[in-house]
């Protein structure tokens, strides 16, 4: 029920919405003249100066913020464990049944704007798949499509879903289930909960994979205030759920691993996939492989 409005509340709406106190009596009298909480916020939301407020606030991370310490490489032991922690984690996760349309709808845009064909019969993968979310709608591009998660109660979810061309690997040795070359990539907020280590592996085997002239397309959080991952954190136990593990590799590190595979950037997006937005970079990467 929508409270009566006070002096007081007045006093509190003014401070935490507009972050000033009212500027005369007059215009204190005024806002109790609204008579409740709730038309009182319905007013300040709709002024001219919240509008403002919130054309000033950052939406995006900066250009100068600062630097973020990470961790990319580690020894294949350790890499080993951290990717069966991942998989034990999301063990313990329902499998969801999100619908992934518009991930694969986001593909086929990326594809189309930047003139990337991909062969009449390409091979395709989706690394994370979860429960088949995005990879249903991945199917439908190309001929063969295989997918990977660490999770097996995940994957046994995407196997219910009878896709005909479909193969399901497990990701549970440094190869992350990609065992064959392709001609497109995938990956969709799935590397954001792996370490930085794992997901530097990752991307080096998929570039690998990747055929001459394939396309990678592919999000992962590149920034974060106050992110932070060094050797001290190898041993870190994992959050409590496997949502709350989130994780960054600069896009700096993703363009050296890149170009040590023939892959070159074909366009950056910053998609807003990963909140709160003005504190975490999230950015959509198009890549390609230069052909021979």
């Amino acid at each position: 029920m929508d409270a009566p409005l006070t002096e007081a509340a007045v006093h509190l709406a003014y401070r935490l919405i507009l972050g000033r106190a009212p500027e005369s009596a007059e215009m204190l009298h005024h806002a109790l003249a609204y008579g409740t909480v709730g038309r009182l916020r319905a007013a300040f939301f709709n002024s001219l100066e919240f509008e403002q407020i919130l054309l000033l606030r950052p939406k995006l991370v900066r250009a100068d913020a600062p630097p973020v310490e990470v961790l990319r490489h580690t020894d294949d032991a350790t890499a080993l464990r951290l990717l069966a922690t991942v998989g034990a984690a999301w063990d313990g996760v329902a499998p969801s049944d999100d619908d992934g349309v518009q991930q694969a709808a986001d593909v086929a845009a990326c594809l189309h704007r930047n003139g990337l064909r991909l062969p009449d019969a390409a091979d395709g993968f989706e690394l994370g798949c979860g429960a088949g979310r995005v990879t249903r709608h991945l199917a439908g591009m190309v001929s063969r499509l295989a997918a990977s998660d660490a999770s097996a109660v995940q994957l046994a979810a995407a196997q219910r879903g009878g896709i005909a061309n479909l193969a399901l690997r497990p990701a549970d040795d440094l190869r992350f289930g990609m065992t064959e070359a392709f001609d497109l990539w995938c990956s969709f907020h799935a590397l954001q909960h792996s370490p930085p280590p794992l997901i530097a592996r990752a991307l080096a085997r998929a570039f690998a994979q990747l055929r001459p002239g394939g396309v990678a397309i592919f999000q992962l959080p590149t920034y974060a205030y106050g992110y932070g991952y060094t050797a001290a954190d190898l041993a870190r136990p994992p959050a409590a759920t496997p949502y709350d593990d989130r994780h960054v590799l600069p896009q700096s590190a993703v363009f050296a691993i890149a170009a040590e595979h023939g892959c070159e950037p074909v366009e950056l997006v910053e998609d807003l996939s990963v909140g709160p937005n003005a504190l975490w970079r999230s950015t959509l990467f198009v890549l390609r492989k230069r052909d021979g």
